[in-house]
């Protein structure tokens, strides 16, 4: 089997979470679970990143894609907002150790707002998951002007 066609677990933390925008680049993650990236803080501003801070965390989904899977939706700026590359990462999963996965990190947006739509992709997951109210609060408050 090719390296290309090999499965790397992926963490998710924005629009990607969600099926319905991945299915429109014909994608779709194997295995998805919810899960915990500590030392980083989410910041919506158009489109989802991470930012280093040490008492921070992001909450998301870990699942399986192929490296050809995710050029299909990382391999170029999409929407003008910046380029994301893959960073190492250490996830904590529920009842798990520590999972290595990938995660995309985009390390030059230029701000702008986020809008209520693109924020409702990212609750939609966050509520089906469980994911704590006060991050979901977090999130709503990036499409408050």
């Amino acid at each position: 089997m090719p390296a290309s066609a090999r499965d790397v677990s992926v963490f998710f933390y924005g629009s990607f979470m969600n099926d319905k925008v991945l299915s429109k680049a014909r994608v779709s993650p194997r295995n998805l679970r919810r899960a915990k990236l500590s030392g980083f803080s989410i910041v919506v501003s158009p489109r989802a990143t991470i930012v280093p801070e040490h008492h921070g965390c992001v909450y998301g989904l870990v699942g399986e894609l192929t490296h050809l899977e995710l050029d299909k939706i990382y391999a170029k700026d999409w929407f003008g907002f910046g380029s994301y590359v893959p960073e190492a990462v250490l996830l904590e999963e529920t009842g798990c150790s520590e999972t290595p996965a990938l995660c995309y990190i985009c390390w030059d947006m230029e701000p702008a707002s986020a809008s209520r739509e693109y924020l409702s992709l990212m609750l939609e997951v966050g509520q089906l998951y469980g994911f704590p109210t006060s991050y979901l609060e977090e999130i709503s408050s990036f499409g408050e002007a």
